[in-house]
C-alpha cells in the first residue's frame, strides 16, 4: 500500500513529506499516517483510494516484489538500542517472544 500507491498520491500528488500505512500484529491497529502534509483533506481520500486499490488486486509483479522486500527488511533489521526494551514495556513481549513469533523453527535468543 505505502509504495503501490500512498507514495505516489501522498508525496508526489499531494506534496506531503511523506506518508504510507502499517499494522501491528501486536496490537491489531492499522494505520494511515503523512506528515508535513499540506493538502490534508486530499490525503484522506488517498487513504479511501488505497483501501480500493488493494481490494482490486491488481498487482504488478514490481508491486509483489516490493512488498515483499519491505517485509523481510522490517524483519532483518537490527533494533536501536533505545528501543530494545520498548517491546516488553509497552505490551509485555519479550525477545524470545519476537523472536518465536517472527522465526518460530530458530533456536531462542537466550537460554
Amino acid at each position: 500500500m505505502t509504495n503501490g500507491f500512498l507514495h505516489r498520491e501522498v508525496r508526489e500528488k499531494n506534496g506531503a513529506y511523506g506518508g504510507g500505512a502499517n499494522f501491528s500484529s501486536l496490537t491489531g491497529v492499522f494505520n494511515f499516517l503523512s506528515y508535513r502534509d499540506p493538502s490534508f483533506t486530499n490525503t484522506l481520500s488517498a487513504f479511501t483510494n488505497s483501501v480500493d486499490w488493494v481490494m482490486s488486486n491488481k498487482f504488478s509483479d514490481i508491486d509483489l516484489e516490493e512488498a515483499k522486500l519491505s517485509i523481510f527488511s522490517s524483519l532483518d533489521r537490527p533494533v536501536e538500542p533505545g528501543s530494545r526494551g520498548s517491546g516488553f514495556f509497552r505490551n509485555g513481549v519479550t525477545p524470545q517472544q519476537k523472536q518465536e513469533w517472527a522465526f518460530p523453527s530458530l533456536p531462542p535468543l537466550c537460554s
